[in-house]
């Protein structure tokens, strides 16, 4: 096992980490105000590409909130909610699922209040939290599935490093309709 760094899962699922990038706070989603999280996940742009239907009421957003709360504390999904530092507008969500304990990757997924596209927001904060997983946490990949034709996130995705591996056929069946997505990885070397 030369050159494998000691994987520190705990420092992730102790207690919750709270990030802070240079103008934004990554916090927990127990945070959230659920009519915050109602306007983001039900606006159809913001979940074109996502396996997730439209939060449709507030009464959904918090079983939202409780079930991430949840797979928090089974050490499933880490989702940390992007705030202004004033800890007034919920701008998005980032996603940490599939954590693989024994290879040390995990997957990465992100949404953005539609109004706060193109100001660099999930840039910055992606950033903030891929340095912690790599640095603090020691993951060897984070992985990024999009779908084809969302040039937005693989853009982003291409601009932070990450690598197009390959496109997975029709693994996604989204809206009636079977979709093809782009698999990414970041490796920390």
């Amino acid at each position: 096992m030369a050159g494998v760094k000691q994987f520190n899962l705990s420092m992730l699922f102790n207690t919750f980490p709270q990030l802070m990038s240079e103008h934004y706070l990554l916090l927990e989603i127990s945070k959230v105000n659920p009519q915050q999280l109602f306007n983001l996940y039900s606006h159809p742009e913001v979940i074109r590409y996502i396996d997730m239907p439209p939060i449709q009421t507030k009464e959904d957003a918090l079983a939202y909130i409780f079930k991430a709360l949840d797979l928090f504390d089974k050490q499933q999904k880490v989702m940390w909610a992007i705030y202004d530092k004033e800890q007034q507008n919920l701008l998005g969500i980032i996603r940490l699922y599939g954590i693989n304990k024994e290879h040390h990757f995990a997957n990465i997924g992100f949404e953005l209040n539609r109004q706060f596209w193109g100001k660099g927001i999930i840039s910055e904060c992606l950033q903030t939290v891929l340095q912690f997983l790599f640095t603090q946490i020691q993951f060897k990949r984070i992985e990024a599935q999009t779908f084809v034709g969302n040039e937005r996130s693989i853009k982003l995705l291409e601009r932070l490093g990450f690598v197009r591996e390959g496109r997975l056929h029709q693994n996604f069946l989204i809206k009636g309709k079977y979709e093809d997505s782009f698999m990414y990885a970041k490796v920390d070397e």
